[in-house]
Parts: C-alpha cells; structure tokens; sequence
C-alpha cells in the first residue's frame, strides 16, 4: 500500500487467478468500523466497484475504490 501524496493510497488486490492494481480512497482507510483493518493481507469484500483503464482499448486495468464499495473488510487477525 503506497500514498498518492494526495490522501488516497494505490494497492494491489490479489486473488488466485490474478492481481490486480487499485486506488483506495483516504475516507475508506479512515472509516472508524474497519479502516485499521486495511492492512497487507487483509481481505476486502468488494460490490459495485468501477473498473477504469487509461487505455480503453486493452489494460492494464486499475478499480477505483471508495467506500460504498466496502461491504466488509476481514483483518489479519481473523483470518
């Protein structure tokens, strides 16, 4: 997880078929419920996430994540 320099944070989201890169917004990292839970390893339960790509005819691919896409967020320690 590396700062923008503008409050959000690029990540990348791994599963085991791929990975894929992604910008987090600063209020989900702030969010009081689960926002400390964001950590390397940790697993997001994403909905309705916006898939951009700079180049619209192929990738890479990047999602845009801000906080109504959060439905959950299991940290390190619950898994």
């Amino acid at each position: 997880m590396s700062p923008t320099g503008r409050g959000n944070y690029t990540i990348n989201l791994k599963d085991s078929t791929a990975t894929i890169g992604a910008s987090l917004h600063y209020k989900v990292k702030q969010h009081q419920q689960y926002g400390e839970d964001i950590v390397v390893g940790c697993i997001l339960v994403l909905k309705q996430v916006v898939v951009f790509a700079p180049n619209r005819n192929c990738g890479p691919y990047f999602l845009n994540i801000t906080k109504n896409n959060v439905q959950r967020v299991s940290s390190v320690s619950q898994i």
